[in-house]
């Protein structure tokens, strides 16, 4: 039977699928990743509403308009879309592969919708009443449908752990993940990034642009936290701390240029005016942390201590 299927599966590659692939190399991690996609004529009952599309690194921004460089920044290499029709409604599947297990995690962590159901599948998921994401590995799956009858949900969660039972492997969290402190930390709110790109576009540094060439990012982490005060706290790591120095010495330089006071040796306290917003800013070893916060007299150091006992 499995024999028989995996045949099935090459032939409709090489004639329907394949044609769409300008390389060898694209070629065989489209058809690595259309084996990961429940079987035609399978007990989940579902019709092809269109055939499968590949994305590469070369198209991608022209199946995602927003989001593709960010995608690209976290390790990108391909992509599968697919439909199928399920009672009259569409399920749209998507998986992404990554060059590692971080970049899909970092995707998962900044793919963010309404927690509405309890499935529990990959190594870490999310699902709403309408779609379903998760992380596995080094792949990023998402699926969606408008429809909302039991039907639907139900073949979206069959279809996720079918598609998940395929990748097999799984991977812990990335280390980063830990170093930032747990107390009042919401966990809705946590983005990985791994460059500039998801740097910039989940929090807002005044004066806008100080970090926007700073491509040494080798992973970050931004969130909430809402105890005693609401603060958002970013840690991002550099390759050395010669890197991390340098970066220091351009924001100040970029501070003072734009007239912010309070400077002193690896730590920078900054407002704006504007938002009323505080920055503290202190470089730990080839890592950088930002605190960005409303009460002038918010204690941070609590916190900060417990990041560097981490780092050391």
């Amino acid at each position: 039977m499995k024999r028989t299927f995996l045949i099935t599966s090459i032939l409709i590659f090489l004639f329907v699928f394949l044609p769409k692939f300008p390389s060898a190399k694209e070629a065989a991690l489209g058809f690595q990743l259309s084996m990961l996609l429940p079987p035609r004529n399978s007990s989940f009952n579902l019709t092809p509403s269109k055939e499968p599309e590949f994305y590469s690194n070369e198209n991608l921004s022209s199946y995602k308009k927003d989001g593709a460089d960010l995608y690209l920044e976290n390790g990108f290499v391909g992509l599968i879309s697919v439909g199928y029709y399920k009672g009259g409604e569409v399920i749209t599947v998507e998986i992404s592969k990554f060059l590692e297990p971080k970049g899909a995690f970092g995707i998962f962590t900044t793919t963010r919708i309404p927690k509405e159901g309890n499935l529990e599948v990959g190594d870490g998921s999310i699902q709403s009443k309408s779609s379903i994401i998760f992380w596995q590995d080094s792949y990023f799956v998402k699926l969606i449908s408008l429809g909302l009858s039991e039907g639907v949900t139900k073949s979206m969660e069959d279809i996720a752990k079918f598609i998940s039972g395929k990748i097999e492997v799984r991977s812990p969290d990335p280390d980063f993940v830990h170093f930032l402190p747990q107390k009042d930390l919401q966990p809705e709110s946590f983005r990985y990034i791994m460059g500039p790109i998801g740097l910039k576009r989940y929090f807002s540094f005044y004066p806008d642009g100080v970090f926007d060439d700073q491509k040494n990012i080798n992973e970050g982490a931004i969130a909430t936290y809402k105890g005693t005060d609401e603060f958002y706290y970013v840690l991002f790591k550099y390759p050395n701390i010669f890197r991390a120095n340098l970066v220091m010495q351009k924001i100040i330089e970029v501070l003072k240029k734009n007239a912010i006071p309070h400077y002193y040796l690896f730590g920078v306290l900054s407002y704006n005016a504007d938002q009323v917003f505080y920055y503290k800013l202190d470089q730990v070893a080839n890592y950088i942390s930002i605190f960005k916060y409303r009460n002038k007299n918010f204690k941070y150091d609590w916190y900060l201590d417990r990041v560097k006992e981490k780092i050391k």
